[in-house]
């Protein structure tokens, strides 16, 4: 009995260690390594999810009847219809039908990898800004089982394409002000920074190219940027830290690291 009860007691100290274990790891910020293969894993298992029963509805279904016959001419080289929207959706929704033919597969299969970047961008953007796994997983998670994600994920139209670059450019942003893992050399530190901003702006073009709507955020930003000098006279640059629990302290901009100069760049190569 004696033996039993010493068993038992170790046993609920080792799950109480293994749960302790994953809260914790939980509750920081992952090294690199951890972020890739989160990341991975996640698009993965959002593939897996968006491309249940996609085959159905096997008829073209509601804004798929403008861009599935737009994506057959492109595929034809014929004259290009629906001329209203930019190319890049379309040419998305070409190349899988190239690769699995003109059936309701071929029609959303770019859709739903787009989806699941779409999801992988949320974990990146959500780990970025709240510093914790699982505040990005939770993130992650609502977004993969959004109602709207979910449907645009397996459907062929142009709104997955845009909303995967504009999450991408949102993620990548915030990466150039609040780096996940800086590096310790300033000069190394600043060209990354600078790689991930223009990466952004190179994200945001790609969402332009995919739908118009796109130029909303577009606008917006570059109103950002041009207020920016702005903000540093107004010295809103070295608010205080406030740190709050559970939430690292916040900057509205950065301290240091980007000049004006560079969020010019990043808006030229849109």
């Amino acid at each position: 009995w004696e033996g039993t009860k010493r068993n038992g007691k170790l046993m609920d100290s080792g799950h109480k260690s293994l749960l302790d274990g994953i809260r914790i790891r939980l509750e920081a910020l992952p090294d690199a390594r951890t972020v890739r293969r989160t990341a991975a894993t996640l698009f993965v298992a959002s593939c897996a999810l968006f491309l249940v029963y996609i085959q159905f509805p096997e008829k073209l279904n509601f804004d798929e009847f403008h861009y599935i016959p737009a994506a057959r001419r492109l595929l034809e080289f014929s004259n290009p219809k629906n001329m209203e929207h930019p190319p890049l959706g379309k040419e998305l929704i070409a190349i899988g039908m190239a690769i699995f033919g003109d059936q309701p597969l071929g029609w959303r299969f770019m859709s739903t990898i787009f989806g699941a970047l779409t999801v992988t961008g949320t974990y990146v953007a959500g780990l970025t800004l709240f510093r914790t796994q699982l505040s990005a997983l939770f993130l992650a998670l609502m977004t993969a089982f959004n109602n709207m994600t979910y449907v645009q994920a397996r459907i062929g139209m142009l709104d997955t394409f845009m909303t995967g670059f504009l999450v991408w450019a949102f993620a990548l942003g915030l990466g150039a002000f609040f780096p996940l893992h800086p590096e310790s050399d300033p000069e190394a530190d600043g060209r990354a920074r600078v790689r991930s901003l223009n990466l952004s702006g190179i994200a945001l073009g790609l969402a332009c190219a995919s739908k118009w709507f796109a130029i909303v955020p577009w606008v917006t930003l570059l109103a950002l940027a041009a207020l920016y000098p702005l903000a540093g006279r107004l010295s809103l640059r070295r608010a205080p830290r406030k740190p709050s629990k559970g939430l690292p302290g916040f900057f509205p901009l950065p301290e240091h690291g980007l000049k004006f100069r560079d969020l010019a760049v990043a808006w030229v190569l849109l």
